[in-house]
């Protein structure tokens, strides 16, 4: 179950009440196990939503520390690399969301694109100039 701290944060985030999911996130953040996971990962959207890419990126990384198997930090951690241009840590970061959640959608997608896009990438490099 759900604790209602974490309903109200993503609430207020879901409303654009970014100060108060800000505060309601970092409250969980200091908490332990799941809800602390909660608040790092809320902290990190907000950071996301702000383009701050290496605040968002730390704080995802913490999530993953106390709960590796925390999927959907996994995906963001591969979005901001992708950001920043970092393919290998993407294409490692996305990987390890679909390790753990095969179905995964938006993981499953992005890495597809990614890959593909690499391919691309590499035969158009490795062509001979005429």
């Amino acid at each position: 179950m759900t604790d209602h701290r974490v309903g109200e944060a993503r609430r207020a985030y879901q409303e654009g009440r970014l100060a108060d999911s800000e505060r309601a996130f970092a409250a969980l953040a200091s908490g332990e196990g799941a809800l602390r996971a909660d608040g790092l990962y809320g902290l990190g959207l907000i950071r996301l939503d702000q383009d701050d890419l290496e605040a968002a990126a730390e704080y995802f990384r913490a999530v993953v520390v106390t709960q590796a198997e925390h999927v959907d930090s996994w995906l963001q951690l591969g979005e901001i690399a992708l950001r920043l241009g970092d393919l290998a840590n993407a294409v490692s970061y996305l990987a390890r969301a679909l390790s753990l959640e095969p179905q995964h959608a938006a993981a499953r997608q992005r890495l597809a694109e990614v890959l593909a896009d690499q391919g691309r990438g590499a035969r158009a490099g490795g062509e001979p100039q005429g």
